[in-house]
């Protein structure tokens, strides 16, 4: 499937492959490690609109989708009619078009941090990173991103991968950068089984077994590390000069050695760069290249595919001498997923990257350069010391900055605390002022700090353990004393540097004019250093300004501190002051741009204080408990499965409230142990339903509890713009287990505060409203009204869970619904119901008559209602029958039961028990006695999962009988089950209420003696897509058994193969060099069975081709064998026709020479004759 997408990469049109027609074909997509090269190309229809598409996506074999911008359009006319030819590039490549990275070095950079600081300001995000430890990443000279990467690539030996998601309408960039593997990744290649063509490419042209070192001094003078080599300026490879050597000879190369920070050179150091320079040329450059290898694309050979950067063992026993080898796969070429027409091409190198080869004419420049880089380079190390001077202002700056915000949140948490402190005012907490700590505080005590002059110097408030400081006036005034010194020290800083990059300029113009005789590139290195004079001066002036903005933010923040001080006056005027500490706040806030303070939390149960998952979804098991984690107050803790595939999120409420603020959201975690990545994203949805997401990937391998923190900007939304904000954990990138989650929070600002619950969550709080006519006192908590006190011009209400009245109280006319009462003296009760402990009454004509025990007593027994149950006991008190709720006495024999008498008084039966022994050994029956037949009408019989009912006799249901299992019964030695319908019947299975819709019967074995049809005309034995149908002997899966039938037809369809050509390889050579074998089967000879086969063998030293054997080498196909006999007989007609032909040839020669020979015989004949005339005339001459 291929997604057209427009300038703004939102999907405009869909290409797809149904399996009734193509949208596209002859797809390539050509994939290189050297270079990161990615390429697709494929060919559609001429009428399909590619005005507005800028860029598709497509997906490779492994189904992941890759990015590609059109580079090129060719329409063309066909068989196909007018089609189009698309060629796109990776949509990576832009990022060689991004701002470049500055020269500088990370020092101790990681692969994450270092390409997190790589892909900042580009529409790349960081994927999936390996940890492949810490480096100096030192960048010489400006880099792209892309270029970067590649550094990064080669400096960490690790793999770079560059992929998209789509995620709804939306293309997510993802750079991954894993780490290498030298593993044998499992693949085999093997010539005729996955390989159709195979090339082997050596380069020996670059081979040397003998290198020279050289280099050159500041001064342009030759150095060699001879002194330290016992003479010699070069070193020797004995491996290369055996294998390679021409005549006796060495075939000699020179490396050019310069040193990597500019400085003297090192002979140690030069000898051994020459020596690995060797070690890279002493060796043929081979490489191979493979074609149609596509088994990957047949299913169950899905396990076949080849990569880019695996590892894979290639073997081919037909070059001579036979290829084994193993190769990492550096070039690949493959159609997309759903063309399943094209060919696939590999390229691989012998054990290492093929490095690019420098060419003469950059090596003769790069000499040149370095034999007069003493005229030029002086300036080297002032250039590089005023760049690091402007570095170190620029960064003293931004730290005076720093200093200046945390001064300004100390001043709004100054703020806080007053708002706190007035509220301490509820009656339960209380603000304490003086130097000494206050006796017996209570969580929530607020303690305002003097000093001995009464000016108060910190603000602390008690937790149930300790004072926490939240106010430090000290600590405000020595950072702003610190602020304003930093400011100074960074403008005097930026002042030097201007001053040096000035001499520096003069210097480097100085050098300049004396290289431009040597060579005319330098000039690129005063327009450098122009460059670097115009940044300083920009950076000084920049520092200035800041020094301006801090000596504002000083002043601010001073009336602050003024104000912070008469807090002494007991909070007198407290609302006074907090308004005019706000207002010094907002002025501060207006100096410091872009710095917003938040605090009010708009997520719900936070810390899952009520220990439940309300307000979440959650996909996956989880639970909550008490956390050890404290520090920032949280309680609880949810504990989540973080496998593959689950989430946690939570749906804010009025998202659009927070259209046009800047909303920033935190939360706590921890993995402990645990590897992986889990995503963190906040989606923002729209009144269209569109998304757009804010999303960062986290790493789970760090230790301990960690605070997560993503900034949402709103600032361009409007509150039509926004109708659902859902704030979302992801754990599709994880690698499992559980993860801890508390605390979070989302508020407005740039910068988060730390952790307090929503006020939707807060325990308690206390209302006092009174009106003209009403006046309410109430405590609520969380929503729910514990205690109020209400009067108004209708009554009073007093409700709580506990009132408590003293004194004497009277009530003209009240209604008590519930009430204990020691006693009562009434001149008359009226009661619907009466509960005593005793009565004794005579007559009682009543509704209803509670009590704890009722007994009937007479001669013949008694009976007794307890709460116990109901008991009926004989005269000798034993008890005959009972319906109880726990275990009586009863008697130790006889039976007991329900009588059943007619009308007349006459016996007709009973059900009871047969006996009433407790012994454990005596089984109690239900007897039913003096019935022929016993009916029952209830719709079911319900018999505990502990029981069982057991029948001796015949069970026989005229109806169905329904059951999830027909088990053996436990009382029979018998280990059969019989189902035995009647003679001419069959056993059927079928479903439920139906007599002719059958259901399917699955076993272990089945046993029959043979298989009919049902219905319909084929019967199919359907083993898994990678199995085969075997007839083996009973009891066996190895001891196989002949099938016989009419005739095994093959199915041979072109609708079930693929990359179908003509076979033009010749088998003469196979067929010849095959053996065939007499041989008796073992099963035969053990059977008794003496019969004599011929055919095949396989197995070590016997000669089987593997054209004609099974996948699993097991078995011969009798198709393939069909094939090899046809395709000989083909072979075996082409040589007949030739010999033929030869024949034809040769026998027309033959009458040729005989014709020939015959001409030959004439002219002899006449020669002859003429010879005769010449003696007659010879003879006539003499005689005359």
């Amino acid at each position: 499937m291929i997604h057209l997408l427009d300038r703004n990469e939102k999907i405009i049109n869909v290409l797809a492959n149904p399996s009734e027609s193509k949208g596209y074909w002859d797809t390539k997509m050509t994939e290189d490690i050297d270079n990161s090269l990615l390429t697709f190309d494929f060919t559609t229809f001429g009428d399909i609109d590619f005005d507005k598409v800028i860029k598709i996506t497509a997906q490779d074999q492994d189904g992941n989708h890759r990015l590609f911008i059109i580079s090129d359009i060719n329409k063309t006319h066909d068989d196909n009619g007018l089609v189009q030819t698309i060629e796109a590039d990776g949509d990576h490549v832009f990022l060689g078009k991004d701002k470049p990275l500055r020269p500088q070095t990370l020092t101790g950079a990681t692969l994450e941090t270092a390409a997190e600081f790589c892909l900042q300001g580009t529409n790349y995000q960081l994927g999936q990173v390996d940890y492949l430890g810490a480096q100096d990443v030192v960048i010489k000279e400006y880099l792209s991103p892309l270029a970067f990467l590649q550094q990064l690539k080669d400096q960490f030996k690790c793999q770079l991968r560059f992929r998209v998601d789509i995620v709804g309408n939306t293309v997510v960039r993802y750079v991954d950068l894993l780490a290498p593997t030298d593993a044998f990744s499992g693949k085999e290649i093997e010539f005729g089984k996955d390989i159709v063509g195979l090339t082997r490419k050596e380069d020996r042209s670059s081979i040397v077994t003998r290198m020279i070192g050289e280099a050159f001094d500041a001064d342009g003078n030759l150095v060699t590390f001879e002194s330290i080599n016992d003479g010699k300026d070069y070193v020797s490879s004995p491996e290369a000069f055996d294998r390679w050597a021409i005549n006796g000879q060495h075939i000699y190369g020179v490396h050019q050695y310069q040193p990597d920070d500019g400085g003297d050179i090192d002979k140690q150091k030069m000898m051994d760069a020459t020596y690995a320079a060797l070690e890279n040329t002493n060796d043929a450059v081979v490489s191979y290249e493979l074609t149609n290898a596509a088994l990957e694309q047949i299913t169950g050979y899905e396990h076949e595919r080849v990569r880019v950067y695996m590892n894979v063992r290639i073997k081919d026993v037909y070059f001579n001498p036979a290829l084994y080898l193993t190769a990492q796969v550096q070039h690949t070429e493959m159609p997309e997923l759903h063309d399943k027409s094209n060919d696939f091409v590999y390229q691989f190198g012998n054990y290492k990257v093929v490095k690019v080869t420098t060419s003469k004419q950059i090596k003769d420049l790069q000499s040149q350069l370095f034999r007069h880089s003493n005229v030029w380079t002086s300036a080297k190390p002032t250039a590089v010391a005023a760049q690091q001077t402007a570095n170190t202002a620029n960064q003293t700056a931004n730290t005076a900055a720093d200093t200046a915000n945390q001064a300004y949140t100390q001043a709004t948490n100054a703020a806080q605390m007053a708002d706190d402190a007035l509220t301490a005012s509820n009656g339960k907490n209380t603000n304490y002022y003086g130097p000494d700590p206050p006796d017996a505080p209570i969580p929530g005590d607020n303690w305002f700090v003097e000093d001995d002059n009464g000016t108060i110097t910190a603000i602390k408030h008690w937790d149930g353990t300790q004072w926490v400081v939240d106010v430090d006036n000290t600590s405000i005034n020595n950072a702003i004393a610190q602020a304003q010194q930093d400011v100074t020290n960074a403008l005097n800083q930026a002042n030097s540097a201007f001053d040096t990059a000035n001499q520096l300029s003069q210097d480097v113009t100085t050098a300049v004019n004396k290289a431009q005789d040597a060579f005319d590139a330098a000039d690129a290195l005063s327009q450098t250093v122009d460059q670097n004079t115009g940044d300083i001066s920009t950076l000084k002036q920049t520092a200035q300004g800041l020094q301006s903005d801090v000596r504002d933010n000083a002043n601010n923040i001073s009336s602050v501190t003024q104000l912070a001080t008469g807090l002494q006056s007991r909070m007198t005027s407290a609302e006074g002051d907090i308004n005019t500490l706000t207002q010094t706040a907002d002025s501060l806030t207006s100096t410091i741009t872009n710095l917003q303070i938040g605090g009010r939390n708009y997520q719900v149960n936070s810390a899952f204080q009520d220990g439940t998952t309300n307000g979440y979804s959650i996909s996956a098991s989880a639970t909550v408990n008490l956390s050890g984690f404290n520090p920032v107050g949280a309680q609880y803790e949810l504990r989540v499965d973080a496998s593959k595939g689950n989430y946690v999120y939570q749906d804010l409420n009025k998202s659009n409230v927070f259209a046009g603020k800047n909303m920033i959201w935190s939360f706590y975690y921890s993995a402990g142990s645990l590897t992986g990545t889990f995503q963190a994203y906040i989606r923002i949805t729209d009144s269209s339903g569109n998304y757009t997401y804010i999303d960062s990937n986290k790493d789970r391998g760090r230790s301990g509890w960690q605070r997560i923190i993503i900034p949402l900007d709103l600032t361009g939304y409007s509150e039509s713009d926004i109708s659902e904000i859902r704030l979302t954990l992801n754990f599709e990138h994880s690698t499992g287990g559980t993860i801890y989650l508390t605390a979070f929070k989302f508020e407005e600002g740039t910068k988060p505060t730390d952790w307090s619950p929503a006020p939707e969550d807060m325990a308690t709080a206390s209302q006092i409203s009174q009106l003209a006519d009403d006046i309410n006192l109430r405590v609520v908590q969380k929503n729910d009204v514990i205690n109020q006190l209400n009067i108004s011009t209708e009554g009073i209400l007093i409700a709580g869970n506990r009132v408590h009245i003293t004194g004497q109280t009277t009530i003209d006319n009240a209604v008590i619904k519930d009430a204990m009462i020691d006693s009562v003296s009434a001149n008359k009760i009226s009661a619907t119901s009466l509960s005593a402990i005793s009565a004794n009454l005579g007559n009682i004509t009543a509704g209803t008559i509670r009590g704890a025990e009722i007994y009937a007593n007479g001669p013949l027994g008694q009976v007794e209602i307890t709460d116990a149950g109901w008991l009926v006991r004989d005269a000798n008190n034993n008890v005959r029958m009972g319906v109880t709720t726990e275990s009586v006495d009863w008697a130790d024999d006889n039976p007991s039961g329900i009588n059943f008498l007619s009308t007349n008084g006459t016996w007709l039966g009973w059900i009871g028990t047969q006996q009433n022994a407790q012994d454990s050994g005596v089984t109690a029956s239900l007897q039913m006695q003096g019935y022929k037949s016993i009916t029952i009408s209830a719709p079911s019989i319900d018999i505990g999962s502990a029981s069982s009912l057991n029948i001796d006799g015949s069970l026989i249901a005229n109806s169905y009988m329904y059951s999830d299992a027909l088990d053996s019964n436990p009382n029979s030695a018998g280990i059969h089950i019989y189902i035995r319908p009647k003679s001419g019947g069959e056993l059927r299975a079928t479903t439920t209420g139906s007599t002719s819709d059958y259901a399917d019967i699955r076993g272990a074995f089945f046993y029959g003696n043979a298989f009919d049809i049902n219905t319909g005309t084929h019967v199919y034995m359907r083993p898994t897509s990678s199995g085969e149908v075997r007839a083996t002997a009973t009891g066996s899966t190895s001891t196989y058994r002949p099938v016989r039938a009419s005739s095994f037809p093959t199915s041979s369809l072109a609708d079930y193969k693929t990359h179908i050509k003509p076979w033009t390889d010749s088998v003469w050579d196979i067929v010849k060099s095959m053996e065939l074998y007499e041989y008796q089967l073992k099963d035969d000879v053990a059977d008794g069975v003496d019969f004599v086969r011929h055919g095949f063998v396989i197995g070590d030293g016997y000669n089987t081709p593997e054209m004609v054997m099974t996948p699993d080498g097991e078995a011969v196909e009798q198709y393939l064998m069909n094939s090899l006999s046809l395709k000989v007989g083909q072979e075996l007609i082409v040589r007949d026709e030739l010999k033929e032909q030869r024949i034809q040839v040769l026998e027309e020669q033959s009458q040729n020479i005989i014709v020939k020979q015959a001409d030959h015989e004439d002219r002899i004949s006449e020669l002859e004759q003429e010879l005769v005339e010449a003696k007659q005339r010879i003879s006539q001459l003499e005689a005359a």
